[in-house]
């Protein structure tokens, strides 16, 4: 594969950025295993490449069928962030090369899920299953989950308690409670970049029925639901960090509250104005993947120190 392909795939999997929401939970329960006396390099490695390739076929799924749609076609915004990646409407790859491409991923997820399978059992099928699942139906008919107003929290959900929980399974043959509660802050971050990201493409969607929350609920009114996100990753952080379901080193990623309450001051002055809101669109993406890696490096720091 020469460069220039090289750099369309990229482009069509929205690589590097987005694939941190893939990456930064396996690391965080990767580091909550190795804290409880479980690690294994094998499962660690496969784990992550499984995560990567299901959120790949995610994201070319999505830009299959958004096309399909019309959604795309019509959408007329284009930011770093929004819009998708547009490369079967800028005839950079066909759509029949994203769905086979879609396909790939998703094998590739499926086959490590079926080795998982061999050696953890039944529970890795509902993880993997129910992932994969979401990550068809995100965009695909007929149950279109981001068509019907469900998007939101089946990303929060996937990219959260599924892959947190489900890594945490894979390494330890176990889920236990703070495993469960250390999820929500990611998957609630990992909504909130998705819900930020769709502002820009109010327009588009609302003319392709696509009545996501904030085609629901207006964008001026749409930011409250940013700002509620943003509330209880912090709430749910602190708190489970003072009562000892997380090391005391997690109060960590309250460092990045600051550039937070910043995006969603931006947000709340540009919801409109959505070459303004970019910055505020990639500092979400930020502080998901440095609040990931402060929360990592609490459960690592927890058994080092």
């Amino acid at each position: 594969m020469g460069d220039g392909a090289l750099k369309k795939w990229l482009r069509a999997i929205r690589a590097p950025g987005f694939l941190t929401v893939s990456v930064t939970p396996v690391l965080l329960a990767t580091a909550m295993a190795w804290r409880d006396g479980w690690f294994s390099w094998l499962y660690f490695g496969l784990t992550l490449v499984g995560s990567v390739a299901v959120h790949c076929g995610a994201t070319t799924c999505n830009e299959y069928y958004d096309y399909l749609s019309g959604n795309d076609v019509i959408n007329q915004v284009k930011t770093p962030f929004s819009g998708g990646t547009r490369v079967i409407v800028d005839k950079v790859l066909s759509a029949g090369s994203i769905a086979r491409a879609a396909g790939l991923f998703f094998l590739t997820g499926g086959l490590i899920g079926l080795y998982f399978f061999t050696q953890r059992g039944t529970p890795v099928l509902i993880f993997g299953g129910i992932g994969v699942l979401i990550a068809y139906f995100y965009t695909a008919p007929p149950v279109k989950l981001i068509y019907r107003g469900w998007g939101e929290l089946a990303l929060g959900i996937a990219f959260g308690p599924l892959i947190v929980a489900g890594a945490y399974f894979l390494q330890t043959g176990t889920v236990n409670w703070p495993t469960l509660v250390a999820s929500l802050p990611i998957g609630l971050l990992t909504t909130a970049i998705l819900y930020i990201n769709e502002f820009p493409d109010y327009e588009a969607d609302k003319g392709a029925a696509k009545f996501n929350l904030v085609v629901r609920l207006g964008t001026a009114r749409a930011v409250w639901v940013y700002y509620l996100l943003l509330a209880a990753v912090y709430a749910i952080i602190a708190t489970a960090s003072l009562v000892d379901w997380f090391p005391r080193w997690s109060l960590s990623a309250l460092l990045t509250l600051p550039a937070a309450i910043w995006a969603a001051a931006r947000l709340r002055k540009y919801h409109n104005d959505y070459q303004r809101l970019i910055p505020a669109n990639a500092v979400t993406i930020a502080v998901h993947f440095a609040a990931g890696l402060l929360l990592t490096f609490a459960w690592f720091a927890d058994r080092a120190f």
